[in-house]
């Protein structure tokens, strides 16, 4: 198997462990909340590179699964919305936020899309305090 391979399964791995324990909280989130702040997050103008996983074979980037251990996307968050995985607040939130940690980690603060990221976190935070959301 190629690295990339290797790595991706580990983080597929690390992932499904995860959603296992988050199915076991009890479910307490506020969905339309919720669903409200991920359609202004989708809607913004910065959020078109978010939308989908990144793609560490077609960006060239064969360290990504190593140095991201969490991926995760607005598109999958939708996903993952949709089919009502999400069972709390927190667990919402927390995706939420690896979205702009793992970008501006991964790249460096001053790079474009860390920027970009860095926007939109600001304005993830700005609704999820004006919302009361409880985590």
């Amino acid at each position: 198997k190629k690295p990339i391979d290797v790595a991706r399964q580990k983080m597929l791995k690390r992932r499904a462990e995860r959603d296992a324990l988050d199915a076991q909280e009890a479910r307490t989130i506020d969905e339309d909340k919720c669903k409200q702040v991920l359609r202004s997050i989708i809607d913004h103008d910065c959020s078109t590179p978010f939308m989908e996983p990144v793609d560490p074979v077609d960006l060239e980037i064969p360290d990504y699964f190593d140095r991201v251990p969490y991926p995760m996307d607005l598109g999958t968050m939708r996903k993952k919305m949709n089919k009502g995985l999400y069972r709390t607040n927190a667990q919402f939130a927390r995706d939420m936020r690896s979205i702009w940690n793992n970008c501006i980690n991964f790249n460096g603060p001053h790079v474009g899309v860390a920027r970009m990221a860095k926007q939109l976190s600001e304005k993830f935070e700005r609704m999820w305090l004006r919302m009361r959301m409880i985590e």
